[in-house]
């Protein structure tokens, strides 16, 4: 195993641990009848805590690459489905901020325990990192192949328009191939971006 592998381990290791360590905090809150810990967002974290659990240990325990060996659309599925549960992860820990500090606001005296901060300090740590993987791997890249794209396409747009003008029954026959290379473009853009989403978000 490489020190990048071992790298991935740890820090998915360290999540579960911090889901885990959630998960039981929430679990003694309610055992405890503590009623002052009672909110929306309670319910909600206990439960993605174990999903979020079951997610990190299969995919320490399961080679991603092995997906690629099934085929490409096994590889996308996988792909799409990494980057939804880190989306949805990222609403988790926001919830879990929201929840702590509310805690500590209210002055939940039965809620207090030395996991509260550690999960505190380690969602907001987990928040920004998941953001920051969002915006480097998917927006900055989107953004910028976009105004290229504007750009560059400037000239063919404007000789298109003219040539739809001049022969607007030309133009209508070549609409059904046109629409056939617009699907068959994003579909490619689309993979690439998931690739180098799923990519970045491996690394973390």
């Amino acid at each position: 195993m490489d020190n990048s592998a071992i790298r991935i381990f740890v820090l998915k290791l360290i999540i579960a641990i911090l889901l885990l360590i959630t998960y039981l905090y929430i679990e003694k809150l309610e055992k405890t009848g503590c009623e002052c810990s009672e909110h929306p967002n309670r319910q909600f974290i206990k439960n993605f805590s174990i999903i979020g659990l079951i997610y990190y240990i299969l995919t320490i325990i399961i080679n991603p690459a092995s997906f690629n060996k099934l085929g490409s659309s096994f590889a996308i599925a996988y792909t799409i489905l990494d980057i939804v549960f880190y989306f949805v992860l990222a609403f988790y820990f926001y919830y879990t901020i929201d929840y702590v500090r509310y805690l500590i606001n209210e002055k939940c005296k039965c809620s207090e325990d030395m996991r509260r901060e550690l999960i505190l300090g380690g969602s907001i740590v987990e928040l920004i990192l998941i953001v920051m993987v969002f915006v480097t791997a998917m927006l900055i890249p989107v953004t910028g192949n976009c105004v290229n794209s504007a750009i560059t396409s400037i000239p063919n747009t404007a000789s298109e328009i003219k040539k739809t003008v001049q022969d607007p029954l030309s133009s209508i026959k070549k609409t059904p191939s046109n629409i056939k290379k617009v699907v068959s473009s994003f579909s490619s853009n689309s993979k690439k971006v998931l690739n180098s989403a799923n990519k970045v978000i491996k690394k973390k």
